[in-house]
């Protein structure tokens, strides 16, 4: 099996088959950083530029619908970790710029939309609303704009009205993936009158 180009911004399903067997310990040492999985409501998660910009495996011309457990394998899969695009300091930005550490190219969400800090010494990560056009909800909840929201892993995202992420730690992130990979095998096993 080929190593992916990019392993920050592959679909679910591409995900799981190049990493799902890992050992919980492989996988969290390997991937040391939170993960987003982000699915889009409604419209086109335009990932055109970010795909030319990071070589990554995101289809730019399918619509992630978040309503449904159908597509869940359609689901992008981003670490929030700081990279080169970004030189702002201890902040980990997301938004629709290809500067951004986290790239959500939807046009609701603002170019810089928001950004992620981890506290030096609890180790926790929060997220603040920069002053988005359309804000940014967590667990339903709307951010005021400069206020930093504490994050525990499983909580939802909105950015922009329509771009969902569940934000998770390495740990709760592996055996999300290995619960879906598990469901997933199990709505294809063969009925018991022989039927699939």
């Amino acid at each position: 099996m080929t190593k992916p180009v990019d392993e920050v911004y592959l679909l679910f399903g591409e995900f799981a088959r190049f990493f799902g067997e890992l050992a919980a310990e492989d996988f969290q040492h390997r991937f040391p950083h939170p993960f987003l999985e982000v699915q889009v409501k409604h419209g086109v998660y335009e990932a055109r530029d970010a795909v030319a910009a990071l070589q990554t495996h995101v289809d730019a011309d399918t619509v992630y619908d978040r309503e449904g457990d159908k597509d869940w394998k359609k689901a992008v899969i981003v670490q929030v970790r700081k990279t080169k695009r970004n030189v702002v300091p201890g902040a980990i930005t997301a938004g629709r710029s290809l500067k951004n550490d986290v790239i959500l190219p939807h046009e609701a969400v603002s170019k810089l939309h928001a950004y992620f800090k981890k506290d030096a010494s609890t180790g926790l990560f929060s997220v603040t609303d920069v002053g988005s056009t359309y804000g940014t909800t967590v667990n339903g909840h709307g951010l005021a704009e400069g206020v930093a929201a504490p994050l525990e892993s499983g909580m939802e995202f909105v950015f922009g009205r329509h771009v969902h992420a569940l934000f998770f730690s390495p740990l709760d992130f592996y055996r999300y993936m290995r619960l879906k990979l598990r469901t997933g095998k199990t709505r294809k096993t063969k009925r018991k009158d022989g039927g699939t």
